[in-house]
């Protein structure tokens, strides 16, 4: 009975004695462990939400301006490629121009309106999250936004041809700091070799 009761009264103090250092250390040590692994994940998801943000922005802008000359290019009576940067549709009531600007603006103006910037702000002279528009091909290296391409033995243009319209969001190097940025560089997106059929005869220049 004695030790029954002796054993009974070491549990007691056992239970009463609390958390040792070594147990705090350890506890803290695998606390510590798995918080980095949680806000890696976390910060891995958030510059991959971030990076898929930027890419619809630009994927708006860049669609904006081909669904716009698309619709456009159908009502024009007379169509010009005046120089790589500029196209102009002329309707019986006004000219529209596309131009890519310098600074990466892309606009359109039309008579009798105010010019449209598809990426840029002339309130506050800023790009729309950053982004600025471009025709130049990583590839070929060619600068051209818009080409006339005729389709049959009259030489006259039948077709505008679009090589490469890019979008593109540049980051300061101080703030390219994201995985993305380091493995992928700028976010980018790019419409490629697409073309508009020209309902009537047009001239190229």
């Amino acid at each position: 009975m004695a030790l029954l009761k002796k054993s009974s009264a070491q549990r007691e103090r056992k239970r009463d004695r609390g958390i040792t250092l070594l147990e705090i250390a350890l506890g803290m040590m695998i606390l510590a462990v798995l918080s980095v692994g949680v806000s890696s994940l976390v910060k891995t998801g958030v510059e991959s939400q971030l990076s898929e943000r930027a890419h619809q922005y630009m994927q708006t802008v860049a669609l904006n301006i081909v669904d716009d000359i698309r619709f456009d290019i159908r009502k024009a009576d007379d169509v010009t490629v005046l120089n790589p940067q500029t196209l102009t549709l002329t309707t019986d009531t006004s000219t529209i121009t596309y131009q890519l600007e310098s600074g990466g603006k892309f606009s359109r103006s039309e008579t009798g309106k105010p010019k449209k910037y598809y990426n840029y702000n002339t309130a506050n002279n800023t790009y729309w999250n950053g982004i600025q528009m471009n025709c130049t091909n990583p590839l070929t290296g060619s600068t051209s936004c818009f080409e006339a391409q005729s389709m049959n033995a009259d030489n006259k243009a039948r077709q505008i041809y679009i090589p490469y319209l890019g979008a593109r969001q540049p980051i300061a190097s101080a703030k390219r700091t994201s995985l993305i940025d380091k493995y992928f560089d700028e976010p980018n997106f790019a419409v490629k070799d697409f073309s508009f059929d020209v309902p009537s005869a047009t001239v190229f220049q």
